[in-house]
């Protein structure tokens, strides 16, 4: 969309309730007006590009829903190597979701966990030192381009943490088992997308891990402590290249559902799965494609899962 600015006038919208401005490029401020809209429920951005954020943004304390999406933060000469004022954030009590996803973005330190009504959380976090505090409730978290080792000090206050996922990251390792505190098992969900530097992800701590997804991570050689995860429904691995071994997955009785795309898995344990168990392969070892159910697998090739790779 062309819109470059708003009108100062906005502000006289004391009603308003929703105030989304999706895909406007081309957008280069926001009047110091909008702090007037006390009514506003939910704020929008996506895609501009901006010196700076107004401060007023902060007087919205309805706010329940806040999204900055690819806000690009652009600073004039004179204020190259200034670090711009966020700390507002902190001061929005009323906000359940909130997402700050701007790419490449080091933010300030923040400490969130003034947000106690906060229950969605993604944000881009080069640095995890800059995050000082997260609230409790907080079910759902996505963390964007984290470059630096994340430590159980981020999660620890962290008791109803059921979703996890780890985007566009550039971490060699992540050892789940320790960064996740003292509620490791209280995770459901966990997905590590577009890693390029992973190789082992640890996760035999994870009890009640019901689904699991990594996929894009070229340098994937190992995922420890899988054959421990007893919760587990859904495992879904995908483009990950260097992955030559998958865990034993014969003691999880409950998993439903096996997808492996893109994986050599030259060196797999045998397969044995619970029959009614559904397999996709799809350009794994040897053989292009297999769907259907593990018992089929089984009977068709008749050699009861021993070898996975003699028949992928």
């Amino acid at each position: 969309m062309h819109v470059r600015g708003l009108h100062h006038s906005i502000g006289e919208m004391t009603r308003l309730e929703y105030l989304s401005l999706e895909r406007c490029c081309l957008l280069e401020t926001l009047p110091e007006s909008i702090g007037k809209l006390k009514s506003l429920l939910e704020l929008e951005l996506d895609s501009m590009e901006t010196t700076g954020l107004p401060h007023s943004i902060g007087d919205l304390k309805m706010l329940r829903k806040m999204s900055l999406v690819g806000t690009w933060i652009k600073k004039p000469p004179d204020q190259m190597g200034v670090t711009p004022k966020i700390e507002w954030i902190e001061g929005l009590s009323n906000l359940e979701v909130l997402v700050l996803a701007m790419k490449e973005f080091t933010f300030p330190p923040i400490n969130l966990a003034t947000l106690s009504r906060l229950w969605r959380l993604e944000i881009t976090l080069v640095d995890p030192r800059s995050l000082m505090g997260l609230p409790s409730r907080l079910s759902i978290l996505v963390l964007y381009n984290v470059k630096s080792p994340i430590e159980s000090s981020l999660f620890s206050n962290l008791t109803n943490l059921s979703s996890l996922s780890l985007r566009d990251c550039w971490l060699r390792e992540v050892d789940f088992d320790d960064v996740l505190g003292q509620h490791p098992e209280k995770l459901h969900r966990l997905l590590v997308t577009n890693d390029q530097l992973l190789e082992r992800l640890s996760l035999s701590k994870l009890k009640g891990l019901q689904s699991l997804a990594v996929s894009d991570c070229p340098g994937l050689l190992e995922i420890q402590g899988g054959e421990k995860l007893e919760s587990l429904e859904g495992l879904f691995i995908s483009r990950c290249s260097s992955l030559e071994r998958l865990p034993d997955l014969s003691e999880l009785k409950k998993l439903q559902s096996l997808q492996l795309y893109d994986c050599p898995l030259t060196n797999s344990p045998g397969l044995r799965l619970q029959d009614t168990c559904s397999l996709i392969f799809a350009r794994c070892g040897i053989s292009a494609h297999f769907l259907g159910k593990y018992k089929e697998w089984k009977d068709t090739y008749g050699h009861s899962g021993d070898d996975i790779n003699g028949q992928l």
